[in-house]
Formats: C-alpha cells, structure tokens, sequence
C-alpha cells in the first residue's frame, strides 16, 4: 500500500534568516584544460597537404628555381618561364594583370539566402589570351551553394587579357567573389 502524499512544512519565521555557510571559491593559479584518457589518434602526416600551397612562392615540388611543381623558371605546374601550368602566366613583371570588361553578379543560392549567410568565395582560374575564364577553381569556399553559383557567375565573365611584350597571354589569376544580403 502506497503512503499518502506529504504535504510538507513551511518554514519556520524568525526575526534574523540563517544560510549555511558556502565553502570560498578557489581561483586556480596555472588553471588546466580538461583532457580525457584515450588513445591518441593514429594521425598519417604524409596525407595532409595545405589548400593554399599553389598561392605561396616556395614549394617542395619539382620545379626549378622558384617553381612549383613541374613548372621551369617560376612555374607552377606544367608551364614553362614564368608559367603556372598550361602555358600561363603570373601576373607581375613584364606580365600585366586581366581586365575585367564584362562582369555577370553571381545568383545567392535558395539555403543562403534563408540561413541569411553572407561571405566571400576564392576562386583561382587562368584568363585565356581570349579573355576567356578557364580552369576555375575554390581555393576559398563558403558553402551552402555559393561556390557553384561563384564558378557559374564567373564563367560568364569576359577581360582583357594580360599582356607580355605586347602579345596577349594567358595568365593565372585569383578573384574574390562577395555575397552580401541587404
């Protein structure tokens, strides 16, 4: 048989209230980080890679002088002189940047625009002697449908391409695309 519910008391009233003492809250001097006692993870350091290596000057690939990869002179990739692969060219001494003449503002994607993200997409890509955009690639992404929507809006785009002794090239470039909600 079940006992009856107890209804309880109410405290007694008195003319000072007593509280129990607390015990003083310690501030460590050298204060730890909390850790768990497992195996470490079986890490193979030959798999990783940085993302970002193709935009630094200096690789550990097979190319020669400051190149990458199997570029000659300054290349990166395939390319030779001054080249990234491909036959183009990096933008700086006597090789003159793209221009952009005709740009198509990229779409945002349908899961952007209701999670109301915002951010900016890396694109790497070679402008043909043409001014045609080609090989585009993330090297930064955002996410949610912005990097293919970054890709499609650049594809579309037209330059002027770089110059080197007074002859159109194909050049390696980086563009920055930006998505922003008003």
């Amino acid at each position: 048989m079940a006992k009856p519910i107890s209804k309880g008391a109410p405290p007694k009233p008195a003319i000072k209230q007593f509280v129990p003492p607390t015990p003083p809250i310690v501030k460590p001097k050298l204060a730890v980080d909390p850790t768990i006692a497992a195996a470490p993870p079986d890490i193979k350091a030959d798999t990783y890679a940085d993302p970002l290596a193709k935009a630094m000057d200096f690789s550990g690939g097979r190319g020669s002088r400051t190149g990458m990869g199997d570029g000659q002179n300054g290349g990166l990739g395939n390319g030779s002189g001054a080249s990234s692969g491909n036959g183009a060219y990096r933008i700086g001494g006597d090789v003159s940047a793209p221009v952009v003449i005709s740009k198509v503002e990229p779409e945002y994607s349908e899961e952007a625009r209701k999670a109301k993200f915002s951010g900016s997409v890396l694109l790497s890509l070679v402008i043909d002697a043409n001014g045609m955009p080609r090989d585009i690639k993330v090297i930064r992404p955002l996410g949610l449908g912005l990097d293919e929507k970054a890709i499609e809006a650049v594809s579309h785009w037209r330059f002027r391409p770089g110059m080197k002794g007074g002859h159109p090239v194909a050049t390696q470039a980086n563009i920055e695309v930006n998505f922003r909600l008003l």
